[in-house]
């Protein structure tokens, strides 16, 4: 009997040891552990970085079909298009014209949220509650306003063809040009510079666009440049030109 209780007691030591772990295998465990980790972070980056694209691109189509609807009472032109004492913008007294904030607010009741103004991956943008100035975050209060919008905002008119009517801010541009509509001062987007480039900081390896047909592209450099190639040149006849404002420069 004793010599029994040895032997299950030496399988019992037997089966512990098999089923432990070494020191070496315990290392090689936590550094395949460690290198899953590693390979996770950039996964999981990418996937939060499309998942932001994917809220942007949504909110420049509401941003467009916003539009859209403005436009269905003012012939299919938008605010900015329109003469001020016909409900549109251009040359409008007190001069808000110039601020791309005063534009997206005139199609305020279109856009129901000011929220869709901000984009996710723009570092710098105050997201406002709502379109109101007595709200602590309203996005007609001071604080707000430019601040509160990631878009740039064009003026394309459909006679000429299909063009950029919005899109991410972070494309360089010329400041301080002059445009129609009562508009001073506007950006410049250089329409045939070959080295037209997205700026980092809101989308890696490009941005969105926002067309006067309604339609959201995603696009790199390429897409970007060929986008401001639709543009009429200056000395043709055509009204659109590759004139946007800003909320604020890109680079902020």
């Amino acid at each position: 009997m004793h010599d029994l209780r040895i032997q299950r007691s030496v399988r019992c030591d037997e089966q512990n040891e098999a089923k432990g772990f070494t020191f070496v295998e315990l290392l090689a465990t936590l550094s395949v552990l460690t290198l899953l980790c590693l390979l996770a972070i950039p996964a999981l980056a990418n996937g939060k970085s499309g998942s932001q694209r994917a809220v942007c691109v949504n909110n420049l189509l509401r941003v467009g079909q916003a539009f859209a609807l403005w436009g269905t009472d003012h012939g299919d032109y938008i605010p900015s298009q329109v003469q001020w004492h016909e409900g549109g913008t251009r040359n409008h007294p007190a001069g808000l014209n110039n601020n791309v904030w005063f534009q997206y607010s005139w199609v305020s009741n279109e856009l129901v949220t000011p929220k869709i103004l901000a984009c996710p991956s723009d570092p710098s943008v105050r997201v406002a509650g709502d379109f109101s100035i007595t709200s602590p975050d309203g996005f007609l209060k001071a604080g707000y306003q430019n601040n509160a919008v990631s878009y740039i905002l064009g003026w394309p008119y459909f006679e000429d063809g299909r063009l950029v009517l919005s899109g991410d801010r972070n494309i360089p541009a010329n400041f301080g040009a002059g445009g129609p509509s009562g508009m001073n001062p506007v950006a410049q987007i250089p329409k045939d510079d070959p080295t037209l480039s997205w700026l980092p900081g809101i989308h890696p390896m490009g941005g969105n666009l926002l067309f006067n047909d309604g339609s959201v592209e995603q696009v790199g450099d390429a897409g970007l440049r060929l986008a401001m190639k639709l543009y009429p040149g200056s000395g043709a006849p055509a009204r659109s030109r590759a004139l946007f404002q800003y909320p604020r420069p890109p680079y902020l």
